[in-house]
């Protein structure tokens, strides 16, 4: 019984390595590129959606921090309306010191018309920045 030679050393003929190591098609490239693409948008996508959770938030405080604002400057206005009611009322009602009651009817409406027109500016205000970040698209 013969035994074949055995072959030892280089590969004899043509050798072409890169059909041995294959080479990535286009395909293929592009698919890599796609998922690393989509990994980076997700991570992207997360921070973002997190920075906009956060904005909404502080927004949304803030909003409800003017809405409060209003609602007690309002309410002032209210009860300066209501004491210059009651003024009003106890000038027609008290006919003795008449001149004294004028006076001191006189004197508290024109502080509370500057109080009035110091509150009515801050409310003006406050409507005017709750416009603008709606305007801003910020609710």
């Amino acid at each position: 019984m013969q035994q074949s030679p055995r072959r030892c050393g280089p590969i004899r003929g043509s050798f072409d390595l890169a059909k041995v190591i294959r080479d990535p098609g286009e395909k293929e490239v592009k698919q890599f590129i796609q998922n690393h693409l989509d990994s980076v948008n997700s991570s992207l996508s997360s921070e973002s959606r997190a920075v906009r959770a956060n904005m909404y938030t502080e927004v949304a405080t803030a909003h409800e921090r003017l809405a409060i604002e209003i609602e007690g400057i309002e309410h002032r206005l209210d009860y300066l309306w209501e004491d210059l009611q009651n003024l009003r009322h106890d000038m027609v009602v008290r006919k003795t010191g008449k001149e004294f009651m004028e006076a001191k009817f006189h004197k508290r409406m024109s502080e509370y018309e500057k109080k009035l027109e110091v509150l009515q500016e801050k409310r003006d205000e406050k409507h005017a920045l709750l416009s603008s970040m709606f305007a801003a698209g910020q609710f």
